[in-house]
């Protein structure tokens, strides 16, 4: 029988007693009530993010799936805790206060994005701290504007009108992006 043994990640987390993730939970829950969670899936989550490296900028490596798959890697097989969902993991984003972060949105073909990678990065800096004296929240970043409309391509459909020869436009022909 072989045994391996791996060392956490020596990021720097240091994690707050019950009664500060508590409140931490509440300042987050109270800003975006979309996400929400129990205190006890708050706190493993809160340790999972903690286990992750920091990004100077988002991760376009992972989506925001596969960092809730880390966290629960990190809380199920190296810690024996059970997993959380994806609603905790960002409940828990927020409330470390030092991770990058960008809110998704469809119709601009925007995702959300998180600046996280469980292999390196910066240390957890701990920003909690600062949360529950009453520091903002880290704001979402804002995903990069067009500088016009007329950036969009726009691609035309054309037949050839086999009684005159020329080529005319498709209804219904004109697609942009």
């Amino acid at each position: 029988m072989t045994t391996i043994t791996t060392q956490m990640p020596a990021t720097g987390l240091v994690v707050p007693p019950d009664r500060e993730l508590r409140s931490l939970r509440e300042i987050v829950t109270a800003a975006y009530p979309d996400w929400k969670c129990s205190e006890d899936e708050f706190r493993r989550a809160f340790i999972g993010i903690g286990y992750q490296f920091r990004l100077a900028v988002l991760s376009r490596k992972y989506y925001f799936g596969s960092h809730v798959d880390h966290v629960n890697d990190v809380l199920i097989t190296r810690l024996g805790m059970e997993g959380v969902s994806g609603s905790a993991v960002m409940c828990a984003v927020l409330a470390h206060g030092d991770v990058l972060w960008q809110k998704g949105d469809a119709s601009k073909g925007v995702i959300l994005s998180l600046g996280l990678d469980p292999h390196s990065g910066l240390r957890c800096r701990n920003a909690w701290q600062s949360v529950l004296k009453g520091g903002a929240l880290l704001a979402p970043i804002l995903p990069p504007k067009r500088s016009s409309d007329d950036d969009v391509p726009v691609v035309t459909v054309q037949q050839l009108d086999m009684t005159t020869g020329q080529m005319r436009t498709m209804p219904g022909g004109k697609h942009s992006w």
